[in-house]
């Protein structure tokens, strides 16, 4: 299914409810369906796509690989292939055309170059979706780091919106117990943390002991 070098089809995820297959499924049964789906996959194959080009329906039945497929409707009514394409040549808008040139039958597949950039534009959608929900993902859990202002290294813990550093004792000391003096320490120029000091603080949290007092 997956290997190199294989041609995809764009196939609608809901043909069997779509209401031009259950048109095909009652004047020509489920063989009809079948039919119609295998020449859609035919066209992909062929040069160029979405034409294909027969001199007998024999010839035609192979190339699409329903060989065995017994042509015949619900009502036990046997059909040929050009029944079908006239029916679906009538429909509005028309989903096949065939003529006969010097012997041979052509037939296309309407909007065939549309209903492929339906196939390329949809892929391109996913795409895109995809992307906007990691990128998504990756700004809540940004934004969720910055709002607390907590780092955890080891056993101490550093909370700048708390204003505390805790350590593996449990204990804890304000982070400006001088008020204005020492804000300085921990806060830039902006009003903001300094990472330069908050790592400090950090640094001096792993290396002391339960009985050391946290640094002032």
């Amino acid at each position: 299914m997956t290997k190199p070098g294989r041609q995809w089809i764009h196939a609608d995820a809901g043909y069997y409810h779509d209401p031009l297959t259950l048109k095909i499924k009652e004047r020509f049964g489920w063989a009809g369906v079948i039919f119609f789906d295998a020449y859609l996959r035919a066209c992909k194959r062929s040069v160029p796509q979405g034409q294909l080009t027969y001199s007998s329906e024999d010839e035609l039945i192979h190339f699409l690989g329903v060989a065995d497929l017994s042509r015949v409707s619900c009502a036990g009514d046997a059909w040929t292939v050009s029944d079908l394409w006239r029916f679906l040549g009538r429909q509005r808008p028309p989903m096949v055309t065939s003529r006969r040139v010097h012997g041979r039958v052509m037939t296309s597949a309407c909007a065939w170059d549309a209903w492929e950039m339906s196939a390329l534009s949809a892929s391109h959608a996913e795409r895109m979706r995809r992307s906007r929900e990691q990128k998504r993902g990756t700004n809540v859990q940004k934004r969720g780091t910055s709002a607390h202002g907590r780092l955890e290294v080891g056993g101490g813990r550093l909370e700048v919106g708390g204003g505390s550093v805790r350590g593996e004792n449990g204990g804890s000391s304000p982070t400006s117990p001088q008020g204005a003096e020492s804000e300085p320490k921990t806060k830039n120029g902006l009003g903001r943390p300094d990472p330069t000091a908050l790592i400090a603080m950090v640094r001096a949290i792993e290396t002391q002991t339960p009985d050391q007092a946290p640094p002032q």
